[in-house]
């Protein structure tokens, strides 16, 4: 197998953070009566296994085992929702290899003979830029060389960027922006970042978790309208894998509400698996695909979010464009402020960069602040301010990596060691995530999908879709309490 090459974000090895459970270490949860410590207060020593990540769909909250001595359990994705033992513990914890394993599994499969279900693979924007800078190549090529490489090697039916799912969800996220704030809720922070999200929902109270969106990642949104990028007339059910920046996203893909109860009884995930940046670099290293000389091949979809071009990134941040957004739409309905065209000036909020704030105002005086806030450390601050009833900000794009998801942990780190000059490692690091955003923004900008043919269709159709098994649209997705033995009270 493979050696894995990024398991920590440079900033993570940067600071000698150790908020992660390496695959030998214990994760401490309890197991008897449920997520609640015994009567007598003790625990067992859960060791870590190798489940295949997210595709064991166990309950959100561990079920009653009887414990003995040193009894050991297995400790899938889904466990890791129910546990505050630890704040981001997707880092490594038992997700780098198994879901890598499972890409593979059916890699092999369907290239012998063809699968009997549709297979999408999906690229996040900030995947391509990291790849883009490993080899020296700009976003648009390497998306498409990828494409080739997933196709002919693999036989995946088709591979797309996950601008059009963004943009439902940045669409969705103005939408329900303007709607709570007319309700009289004021603050309203982004939901896309599966680590902020999990970390709230298992440390923190209703006064923070009310002022969460609701609207379901891209990954999310991917899972929701997959089926509906099949040709017409194909039935196949569909087989999806996401490329993603970080380990976190492979626990959102184990959220229950992302998994689908069939007619036959099974139950069937809506995103099948999640690979990061660094397992997608050591599948094109084992296969020994030469990425710089390979053919570029189209990005397949009937929709296109780019015009002429077939790859693109969202206008804004390079967490996804949220703030900006959503800004410039709630000036337009709300105050009848049309923001003239290029980015949106923003102002540095905090010394290391990664709080930044804009701020609109009509004739009356009433104003709109938004934030970026980047960052466990940033994360804090803010949710300090939200539970003191302080906070002036009427949305926030949030992001548990410093720097954003550009700098997400399963990015391609910089070769060497951070325990040598810890300086010149820093400046070293810096200085990559600075070609990754560079390379990332001067990818083509995708267009607003509803001005692309077909594309208003379908998000009209997952808007009115009906709701699901479990009473949840497409689109939307709860957040809820998941706080269980109480220990998660880190600061940063």
């Amino acid at each position: 197998m493979a050696k894995q090459t990024a398991q920590l974000s440079n900033v993570l090895r940067i600071t000698d953070v150790n908020d992660f459970l390496a695959p030998s270490a214990a994760c401490i949860l309890p197991l008897e009566g449920g997520a609640q410590p015994s009567a007598k207060g003790t625990t067992a020593v859960v060791k870590v296994g190798e489940e295949p990540a997210g595709s064991v769909l166990t309950p959100i909250v561990p079920m009653e085992t009887p414990v003995s001595g040193s009894a050991k359990a297995r400790v899938t994705v889904s466990d890791c929702l129910a546990c505050s033992g630890c704040v981001t513990s997707a880092e490594t914890v038992l997700l780098s290899t198994a879901s890598l394993d499972e890409y593979r599994s059916f890699a092999t499969q369907n290239a012998a003979s063809k699968s009997e279900r549709f297979s999408i693979v999906a690229l996040s924007q900030q995947s391509v830029a990291s790849i883009a800078v490993h080899f020296g190549l700009q976003m648009t090529q390497t998306a498409r060389k990828l494409a080739t490489f997933f196709r002919r090697r693999h036989g995946i039916d088709i591979v797309i960027d996950l601008s059009l799912p963004r943009q439902l969800s940045l669409l969705e996220a103005a939408t329900e922006f303007i709607q709570r704030y007319r309700a009289g809720k004021k603050l309203t922070i982004t939901s896309a970042c599966p680590g902020w999200v999990t970390y709230a929902e298992k440390t923190q109270k209703d006064s923070v978790l009310d002022c969460i969106s609701s609207i379901r990642s891209p990954q999310g949104i991917l899972g929701s309208m997959a089926p509906h990028l099949r040709p017409s007339g194909d039935r196949r059910p569909v087989w999806v894998c996401a490329v993603m920046p970080c380990h976190d996203k492979k626990i959102e893909a184990s959220r229950p509400e992302f998994v689908r109860n069939q007619s036959d009884g099974s139950i069937q995930k809506d995103i099948d698996c999640v690979i990061t940046t660094g397992e997608l670099l050591d599948l094109l290293t084992e296969n020994q695909f030469d990425l710089i000389s390979a053919e570029q091949s189209d990005l397949g979809s009937k929709y296109s979010s780019t015009g002429s071009h077939e790859f693109g990134v969202n206008v804004g941040s390079s967490s996804g464009g949220y703030a900006e957004f959503v800004l410039r739409v709630a000036s337009r309905e709300l105050f009848g402020i049309e923001l003239p065209r290029g980015s949106i000036i923003t102002e540095k909020a905090s010394r290391s960069g990664d709080l930044r704030t804009a701020t609109v105002s009509n004739k009356d005086g009433e104003a709109l602040t938004f934030a970026t806030a980047y960052g466990f450390r940033c994360l804090q601050t803010i949710l300090r301010k939200v539970r003191q009833g302080q906070c002036k900000y009427n949305y926030i794009e949030l992001m548990a990596c410093p720097g954003g998801c550009t700098n997400g942990g399963g990015q391609i780190s910089i070769p060497g060691d951070s325990k040598g000059d810890l300086r010149s490692w820093k400046l070293q690091a810096d200085n990559h995530l600075k070609n990754v955003n560079s390379v990332f923004h001067n990818a083509p900008e995708v267009l607003n999908p509803l001005a692309v043919s077909g594309v208003r269709e379908l998000y009209n159709a997952m808007v009115k879709e009906l709701t699901n098994s479990d009473g949840l649209k497409p689109l939307r997705m709860p957040i809820q309490s998941r706080q269980t033995n109480g220990i998660g009270s880190l600061s940063w």
